[in-house]
């Protein structure tokens, strides 16, 4: 009998052995089929999608990324003037490498050259003098139009922002006072109000996301935004955020404070028109004036002087 139970036993795990063996085997082979089936359709969307892509950015948005890359390794560049352009950059709202910027430079300076030289030899034909004379007006003018190009973008995006704070700011407190949280809000925000001031705050919103602090990703966007009212207004969520405060009433105050300062700024502006609208006039409008005013007498003077 126990013999008899002893086959039956093994029997049973043997069968059991095989079973689990054979469906083991289909289960992963059935998982390699999927996954085969996954990437052969991957590869007919991606395929699709390079078809989409245009040709400037399948072809020659690599060749000029490789030639910047290219002049970086060739072009030497200091940590502390890295710094000083990286924070122009990020002012510009220019997401670049410092060092591929300058090397993206230096490339438009060469092209400025070479168009400045070819210029001046089909004018002037092969003559050393003008082409130096034309190679050093290409250099110049290249410096000078990226430099202004860089600061007047710096300054246009600077006085956007400036003119957005007050509004983004009253719709943060609106959503706080509402029952959200800060950075809820602020992601809520950013995405209803269009604008470059919501770009910077979501910049800040993925810096806390990947793991900086409240205060870091406040004091990175100071460094991206250098105005006196951000400056105000991140202290004082700062200073909240490390005593405990609700910053329902302090974002209140700093929206009061924001709008009053604009207001101020507005006004002092409308202050200055007088003066500013003063030299048109006098070389414009008065000249005009006193044509008008004097010049029907005009004829009746010449011939009384000259009798």
């Amino acid at each position: 009998m126990n013999a008899t139970l002893l086959i039956i036993s093994s029997g049973i795990l043997v069968y059991c052995l095989f079973v689990l063996t054979v469906g083991f085997r289909s289960y992963r082979l059935e998982l390699i089929k999927q996954r085969l089936v996954k990437i052969e359709s991957s590869k007919i969307v991606d395929n699709t999608m390079y078809e989409d892509i245009p040709f400037v950015e399948r072809i020659i948005k690599p060749t000029i990324d490789s030639i910047v890359e290219m002049f970086t390794k060739i072009i030497p560049i200091s940590k502390k003037d890295q710094e000083a352009l990286g924070r122009q950059l990020l002012q510009a709202g220019i997401r670049m490498n410092p060092v591929n910027y300058s090397a993206m430079r230096v490339m438009i300076l060469i092209l400025f050259v070479v168009v400045f030289v070819l210029l001046s030899i089909q004018r002037f034909g092969f003559n050393l003098l003008y082409i130096a004379i034309a190679a050093i007006m290409g250099l110049y003018s290249g410096y000078v139009i990226l430099r202004f190009t860089l600061a007047s973008r710096i300054t246009n995006r600077q006085e956007k922002i400036h003119k957005q704070f007050p509004e983004f700011l009253d719709l943060l407190s609106v959503c706080v006072e509402a029952g959200l949280g800060f950075d809820q809000a602020v992601n809520y925000v950013s995405k209803e109000y269009v604008g470059e001031i919501s770009e910077e705050f979501r910049i800040m919103l993925r810096d806390i996301n990947l793991g900086s602090s409240r205060k870091q990703a406040l004091s990175a966007l100071q460094t991206r935004v250098p105005l006196e009212q951000l400056k105000t207004f991140s202290a004082a969520v700062i200073q909240a955020d490390e005593m405990g405060i609700s910053l329902k009433n302090i974002l209140n105050v700093q929206a009061a404070n924001v709008r009053l300062r604009y207001k101020q700024k507005i006004e002092e502006k409308a202050q200055t028109l007088s003066i500013k609208i003063l030299f048109p006039m006098v070389l414009f409008i008065f000249p005009v004036i006193f044509i008008i005013i004097l010049g029907p007498a005009v004829p009746s003077l010449m011939d009384l002087f000259g009798n």
